[in-house]
């Protein structure tokens, strides 16, 4: 069973030819409101929030590649890769579970 190629037009998000107006004003107002929020967050507490918006991404895309692992535990492997000289090639290995 061949392979399939992973071409840029895979992963290129889906854009429709003609949206609903209603959902063009309310994705420039989600983007006017989040702008707003942005810069009303203290930068320590805009530092700690990406943060963890980084550990719930990886989260997330693991349980989409079929890997079981918990936030803790990724949150351990952003540290010890952080912490660390050269990242390793498998971090899970550095963390204690």
């Amino acid at each position: 069973m061949p392979i399939p190629t992973e071409t840029p037009y895979r992963i290129e998000p889906c854009l429709l030819e003609n949206p609903p107006l209603d959902a063009v004003d309310l994705v420039a107002e989600l983007a006017s409101l989040t702008e707003q929020l942005g810069a009303r967050l203290h930068p320590d507490a805009a530092a700690s929030l990406a943060d963890m918006v980084r550990i719930m991404n990886c989260y997330y895309s693991n349980l989409i590649e079929g890997h079981n692992t918990l936030p803790r535990d990724i949150e351990c492997c952003l540290v010890t890769q952080s912490n660390s000289v050269r990242p390793t090639l498998n971090p899970k290995k550095n963390c204690s579970f």
